[in-house]
């Protein structure tokens, strides 16, 4: 809603935010007290005992790990457009050091982003396979992790790839984990690449992007990805 006032308007949420602040003020600087508000029904938080509310925001330091010697590691992604109705996936292999061994991006079919990180995660199994069968699986869906742990009923749409997945899995030395999506960025680049391009592209560590080999060589570098969060607090 808005209000006007000769030719100028004006937001109520905004004049309502404004005096609001301004009662702050006063009421923090003591000139505003309890007895002024005798016969007022409803007090302003701050005389009630109640402290403004400020916004905190948090950072949580991010760290890509690399797989035990032997193995490999599989940072996969999905991307989904409920827009356009199209999907894309992509993965990135690397091994003990860290260092890119073989990547991919894609696009496919998909009815919505689970079903996306399913088939990006599929893709990424199939692509491991090939360089040995010790494979560190990891993506920033924890729905998959949940998921391919457990025997929980799933929706119809990703039964399938559930399915292949775990036939693809006999046989491997598997671990699957989650890493929040601030750790996955190589991974999410290559999603959105296959999400964009509609099609299919495979680099290894002389063709990768030049974006996507300075993303590798920090993360195998421990150079620290940042989250931040903020929640509303009275403290």
């Amino acid at each position: 809603m808005t209000c006007a006032f000769d030719t100028a308007a004006f937001s109520t949420k905004h004049i309502i935010w404004r005096i609001n602040q301004q009662l702050e003020r006063i009421i923090l600087g003591g000139v505003s007290k309890v007895e002024h508000w005798k016969g007022v029904r409803v007090l302003h938080p701050l005389l009630a005992g109640r402290r403004p509310k400020r916004r905190i925001t948090r950072a949580s330091k991010i760290c890509w790990a690399v797989p035990r010697p032997n193995c490999m590691k599989v940072n996969t992604d999905g991307a989904y457009s409920a827009t356009r109705y199209i999907a894309g996936g992509g993965g990135v292999i690397r091994d003990a050091d860290g260092r890119l061994i073989f990547t991919f991006s894609d696009s496919f079919a998909a009815l919505s982003s689970l079903e996306a990180e399913f088939k990006a995660f599929e893709q990424g199994i199939i692509a491991a396979v090939r360089f040995g069968n010790n494979i560190w699986m990891e993506t920033d869906a924890t729905s998959i992790v949940r998921i391919i742990t457990s025997e929980e009923q799933v929706p119809a749409e990703i039964r399938h790839s559930i399915r292949r997945i775990k036939h693809l899995c006999k046989g491997l030395n598997i671990m699957v984990s989650y890493i929040a999506r601030e750790g996955n960025k190589p991974a999410d680049f290559l999603a959105e690449r296959g999400l964009e391009e509609q099609g299919r592209s495979n680099f290894d560590h002389i063709t990768a992007p030049a974006r996507l080999k300075v993303m590798v060589e920090m993360e195998a570098n421990r150079v620290p990805n940042f989250r931040f969060q903020s929640r509303w607090s009275e403290e």
